[in-house]
């Protein structure tokens, strides 16, 4: 094998490699920031749930003290 092929396929894996790195990294970081994203969503859902149950709660307990002041 002559020495400029197998520098010419060196050089060309070493594209390909390279390239396979960028890519890799790059997903990683889109990962890493979608994730940042779902959980502010989740975050921010779980606290709107909680305003929610506070709310029925506060709901039944209107109910049943109308219920008492009306069967009593």
């Amino acid at each position: 094998m002559e020495l400029n092929t197998l520098v010419e396929m060196v050089m060309g894996q070493g594209v390909f490699a390279a390239l396979f790195i960028w890519l890799f990294f790059t997903y990683q970081k889109e990962s890493r920031e979608r994730e940042e994203r779902l959980m502010s969503i989740v975050d921010s859902q779980g606290e709107r749930l909680e305003k929610i149950s506070a709310t029925l709660e506060k709901i039944a307990d209107d109910f049943q003290s109308i219920q008492k002041t009306s069967l009593g």
